[in-house]
């Protein structure tokens, strides 16, 4: 059984897309990890807030205090 030659530039093409598409599904997977430790980030501040809103604002206000002046 012989198969069919597949040209060169089909096969060129079909690469340069394999390449492509992979760097595009990295750089989401990069940005997706990103995004998710921002969230974790934001939520673990929010339930620092809930738990105990007096404390969070002792520990905000000297942060405030630095940035306005």
């Amino acid at each position: 059984m012989e198969f069919p030659k597949v040209e060169d530039s089909k096969l060129q093409l079909l690469y340069d897309h394999y390449k492509d598409t992979f760097f595009h599904i990295r750089e989401c997977l990069k940005l997706r990890d990103r995004l998710f430790f921002f969230i974790l980030i934001m939520v673990t501040f929010m339930l620092f807030q809930v738990y105990s809103p007096t404390e969070s604002g002792e520990a905000i206000s000297p942060f405030i205090a630095i940035n306005q002046l």
